[in-house]
């Protein structure tokens, strides 16, 4: 099931970053419903949650703190969730990520 998250992620929040730290309202919107829409379904219950702000060599680029506030994580009790800011072209904050996901496979 965490791999159905990530996979959500990747498809629904790869905007937020893609366009060179600039940061549509629309989209986060979009991905705010789409995320808690999904985690409405009792089959992801307590399924981890992983959300990757990547580019973060970029400015302006979203902070954790504002990730979290705009897509409401607060909100989420009973998934464990993290935000973790990467930047992939400079390998900033992978292997966190790496670690991350081999910590929550083994549970």
């Amino acid at each position: 099931m965490l791999f159905l998250l990530l996979s959500f992620l990747f498809l629904s929040l790869w905007l937020l970053w893609s366009f060179g730290g600039v940061v549509s309202p629309q989209v986060i919107d979009s991905s705010r419903r789409e995320l808690h829409r999904l985690l409405e379904d009792r089959d992801l219950a307590t399924t981890p949650l992983l959300v990757v702000a990547n580019k973060i060599d970029l400015d302006p680029h979203l902070t954790e703190e504002q990730i979290i506030r705009e897509l409401n994580l607060d909100y989420i009790v009973d998934n464990p969730w993290v935000v973790m800011s990467i930047s992939a072209l400079k390998s900033i904050n992978i292997e966190g990520v790496l670690e991350w996901l081999i910590k929550q496979s083994r549970k």
